[in-house]
């Protein structure tokens, strides 16, 4: 190889390290995430994750629903109405880049934005929802991409219409990741109040239920920062399994009690995997 050559190709591993994104993929069809798309039947969709983890109704008759991803770090959020798909959002649920998740245009999920701006170029627009920026790209179909940057990473990636985003109100800022509705614009019974009203999960076992609860309380809204879990505790009613949990706001000193529905999954463990 020529040393011109050799030169370029160590830039392109220069870029690849400093933008931390694959780079190179050529004609990506950007008509779904993670194989689903606005307008997939619900039952198609279940059928390929399995039944959510936690599903919520919205004032309009539509419903909100918490399913697995491919890597634990994830999730993937659906917005379901008459039988279909109306969005389709991926979340992280840590820090830094989500092994394995991505989008058709090799954006990462939890990737830096500047390899977003490097591989999607300049946003259609830019939208400041408190401190994460929204920054949206047009799709084929009237289809839209947003993605939502937080303390410089790609927190989210959202692919939803131009109608559906016309039809709704600005998500809420939520430092979680803004699943959920203010409670003044919710009218579903089970909103984590009560015992009476506990979010009710369906974990596969007790690590991915803890694990799932501990990412959902952090969404919930009400506290500007991030709520933290200052106490938990199993309660047994009407033979039914709850965890109790006490939130409180370090910005404010407020607190709050949730409960979750539990009975699904308890007592349910992972088997130790036998080293040979």
């Amino acid at each position: 190889m020529s040393y011109l050559g050799t030169l370029c190709l160590a830039c392109i591993v220069v870029a690849n390290v400093i933008v931390g994104f694959p780079l190179g993929k050529a004609s990506p069809k950007p008509d779904s995430l993670l194989g689903l798309a606005p307008g997939n039947k619900l039952a198609d969709v279940r059928r390929k994750l399995g039944d959510p983890l936690l599903v919520r109704s919205l004032p309009d008759g539509s419903h909100v629903s918490w399913n697995r991803a491919p890597a634990q770090d994830a999730y993937i959020m659906l917005g379901e109405r008459d039988g279909l798909i109306s969005y389709v959002r991926l979340i992280s649920a840590s820090v830094g880049p989500v092994e394995g998740v991505s989008d058709p245009f090799d954006v990462p999920l939890g990737g830096n934005q500047l390899g977003l701006r490097t591989l999607r170029g300049k946003p259609q627009s830019v939208t400041n929802v408190g401190s994460d920026q929204i920054r949206a790209y047009p799709g084929d179909d009237g289809q839209r991409w947003l993605y939502t940057i937080r303390a410089d990473e790609v927190h989210a990636i959202m692919l939803t219409t131009a109608d559906q985003l016309a039809a709704e109100n600005p998500m809420p800022n939520t430092p979680g990741g803004a699943p959920t509705l203010p409670p003044s614009k919710m009218i579903d019974a089970r909103d984590g109040t009560t015992s009476d009203r506990a979010f009710i999960l369906h974990a596969s076992d007790e690590d991915e239920g803890t694990r799932f609860e501990q990412f959902f309380v952090k969404t919930l809204p009400g506290c500007g920062q991030i709520w933290s879990i200052d106490q938990h505790a199993r309660v047994l009613e009407r033979k039914r399994h709850f965890e109790k949990m006490e939130l409180a706001c370090g910005e404010t000193g407020t607190t709050r009690l949730v409960f979750f529905d539990i009975t699904s999954f308890i007592g349910k463990v992972v088997p130790p995997t036998e080293i040979p």
